[in-house]
């Protein structure tokens, strides 16, 4: 197990000097290795595909991480999430409220799946930006806590408690749209 992470942590070493050299095929194995995870934390952070997709390319085209940077996951959502919280503040996009996604209803011809993922989808836009991108890396990407403390620049705890408040407030929508049920008698 030892040597595994060993093996993995020389590579990663060697995949970010790559990067740092500007050299095409370390940007190609990093666009194959995270663009689909960044797009998916981008089309549900921003609940919008082709914005998704467009500051999921900007990102990676300009891919080339600082001298100190030590982890090429971090250093990209890093990037991603820089991204993302300009692109919201240019477009003054603000937190949709509790009515807002109550009105977010689907057209009655979707399926079941479709209609409680537009209902998950609205109702991560009622959190705040934090909130959403910690929820969204810790439940959709699996990210670990470290990680996520070091992409969003706060503490462990800070991330442990923005966790809790995210989930806290999704409670209703999760359980709303079927995503969780109701435990106990």
């Amino acid at each position: 197990m030892i040597l595994l992470k060993r093996v993995s942590d020389e590579r990663e070493r060697a995949l970010l000097k790559a990067l740092q050299r500007g050299e095409r095929p370390a940007l190609h194995r990093v666009i194959q290795q995270y663009a689909s995870r960044m797009y998916c934390v981008s089309a549900l952070y921003l609940n919008d595909e082709g914005a998704a997709q467009t500051h999921t390319e900007a990102v990676l085209a300009g891919a080339r991480p600082d001298e100190g940077t030590d982890s090429v996951y971090v250093w990209l959502m890093s990037q991603l999430y820089r991204e993302l919280r300009a692109w919201e503040i240019d477009r003054g996009v603000t937190v949709m409220t509790e009515l807002d996604v109550a009105n977010a209803e689907q057209p009655p011809s979707l399926s079941v799946v479709q209609v409680k993922r537009g209902r998950l989808k609205a109702a991560l836009q009622t959190l705040s930006p934090d909130l959403r991108l910690t929820f969204l890396l810790a439940q959709v990407d699996g990210a670990s806590y470290d990680h996520i403390a070091r992409i969003t620049g706060v503490s462990p705890g800070q991330v442990h408690s923005r966790l809790n408040q995210a989930r806290k407030q999704l409670y209703p929508w999760l359980l709303y749209a079927g995503v969780l049920r109701r435990s106990g008698c």
